[in-house]
């Protein structure tokens, strides 16, 4: 009896963590995701829009964070992530929140150095792209080497972007815009495909443990029966 009331306890537990680990995976996707589509519209917006500036940029960029951050709560309240441990999707909301509040009171300050600030956020992400690449690597994917040279140039690019090299201002600030686009599109993409991949792996390897734990209880039965 107790075997069996121990043995109800480890799979509750089991269950628990996996439930935990799916909300955790969910939140850190929704946040990629979230800061792959940031970077898409405000480099969309640079671009085609001439009437914009800086510090109106700043405004929308922080609004986003903001919502975002307000986002992550939500997600983290609805899913009743509470109810697991280390799920920090609150956390990261509010302080997301606070941030974008924080930020609005110096947003003209932030503006005279907004543009470096995207080229830093630009070589994070291509870092983080880096390690999806050897994350599909794990996962015996063809597209890893291809994502790895991509992720890399973007982080080379980034580089560059922070250092200046350029001579005229118009050219480094729109090839900022540019491959703010480019950045964003590749996350969005290699986050979809590297998620669809986990999804997938796990399938196999649950299925793979419940034909070795079928196996097993057939093994002891006859073993039962030989005795």
């Amino acid at each position: 009896m107790l075997q069996s009331i121990g043995k109800l306890e480890v799979i509750g537990m089991g269950k628990t963590k996996e439930k935990a680990n799916e909300n955790k995976g969910f939140s850190g996707t929704f946040m990629i995701l979230a800061s792959a589509v940031i970077n898409i519209l405000l480099g969309v917006v640079m671009l085609f829009v001439e009437q914009i500036d800086l510090k109106t940029l700043c405004y929308i960029f922080i609004s986003l964070l903001i919502i975002c951050g307000i986002g992550m709560i939500i997600q983290y309240l609805m899913t009743e992530a509470y109810k697991n441990i280390n799920q920090y999707g609150l956390s990261a909301g509010a302080l997301l929140v606070i941030l974008g509040m924080c930020a609005l009171v110096r947003v003209d300050r932030l503006s005279a150095y907004f543009i470096v600030w995207l080229c830093i956020w630009l070589l994070v992400s291509g870092i983080i792209k880096l390690q999806y690449a050897l994350d599909l690597k794990a996962l015996k994917d063809k597209t890893w080497l291809f994502l790895l040279i991509v992720s890399a140039t973007i982080c080379v690019c980034a580089v560059l972007l922070i250092i200046n090299p350029f001579t005229d201002d118009t050219y480094h600030t729109y090839l900022t815009y540019i491959m703010l686009i480019a950045d964003g599109i590749i996350s969005l993409l290699s986050t979809a495909y590297l998620s669809l991949r986990l999804k997938r792996y796990h399938k196999l390897s649950e299925k793979r443990k419940e034909e070795q734990e079928t196996m097993l209880a057939l093994a002891k039965e006859m073993e039962a029966k030989q005795m």
